[in-house]
């Protein structure tokens, strides 16, 4: 999967938190979602340019930050859900993301883990149809 198809994978399946999502489909998606929260943070220091110091005191959240997280806090969820899945793994998992530093780590490696090479119980596996896959 490309950049292109994983971003209109990730707007289309908004809320699917069923079947599989393909490690390049959501490691494209973790590149874009860092590169548009870094164009809303840029936004918003525009907008407070005049008053930069209360942009800090927000924790340089702005309202184009705030809209923005709102918007793409369900697919963000959504994509992470079907990752765990192509990896054989219950959204149950997300669970271990609450246990503070390890869990975050333990579900980044969860991420980074290879597919699944057979149908799970999640659906079937996409190995056959990303070249990708084994970057």
């Amino acid at each position: 999967m490309d950049f292109g198809s994983a971003i209109k994978s990730f707007w289309t399946n908004y809320v699917n938190f069923k079947g599989r999502a393909r490690r390049s489909e959501y490691w494209f998606i973790a590149l874009f979602l860092l590169l548009a929260n870094l164009a809303t943070t840029v936004i918003d220091g525009a907008v407070f340019a005049d008053n930069f110091g209360l942009f800090l005191e927000a924790g340089g959240w702005g309202p184009v930050g705030v809209i923005w997280s709102i918007a793409v806090f369900l697919p963000s969820l959504a994509v992470l859900v079907r990752r765990l899945h192509d990896t054989g793994r219950s959204a149950w998992w997300l669970l271990i993301g609450l246990v503070p530093l390890a869990g975050v780590i333990v579900l980044f490696v969860f991420t980074v883990f290879e597919s699944d090479p057979v149908a799970n119980g999640y659906g079937p596996s996409h190995l056959d149809q990303d070249p990708l896959e084994d970057f």
